[in-house]
């Protein structure tokens, strides 16, 4: 019995190990907390093959620039002259853009997944061998 009971336990930590990190979930966090700016675009830039915008934002009175590569198609020749930036409370130039192309977050979850999968194997690999 108390091998289920930690094993439950590391199946929950784990859980939200991997989807607590997740962009979906900063991008959540700071919402939740107003730690939200609009960010205005001040030049746009390709490098290998990639488009990227340069955003400024305002957090606690200080100004901040972050990078956002346009992987949603319409963005490449049109980006959005403003956009909202997430970003942590206690690190500011800590940010992110909660727009990002199915395709992206597609491949983020099956990692999550995969990797989730992983630890409920050797969860359950210890419960066969332990009881």
């Amino acid at each position: 019995m108390a091998q289920f009971i930690i094993g439950i336990i590391i199946l929950v930590a784990a859980g939200k190990l991997i989807y607590s990190t997740s962009p979906r979930a900063f991008v959540n966090k700071a919402a939740q907390k107003a730690w939200v700016s609009r960010g205005n675009l001040l030049r746009t830039y390709t490098e290998g093959g990639n488009y990227y915008g340069t955003y400024e934002y305002e957090a606690d009175g200080t100004m901040y620039t972050l990078d956002v590569e346009y992987t949603i198609d319409f963005y490449k020749n049109d980006p959005p002259v403003h956009m909202g930036i997430y970003y942590q409370g206690s690190n500011p130039q800590k940010a992110c853009v909660r727009e990002q192309s199915a395709v992206k977050n597609f491949h983020q979850d099956m990692k999550r997944g995969i990797l989730f999968c992983i630890v409920l194997m050797i969860v359950a690999t210890f419960w066969y061998f332990t009881v």
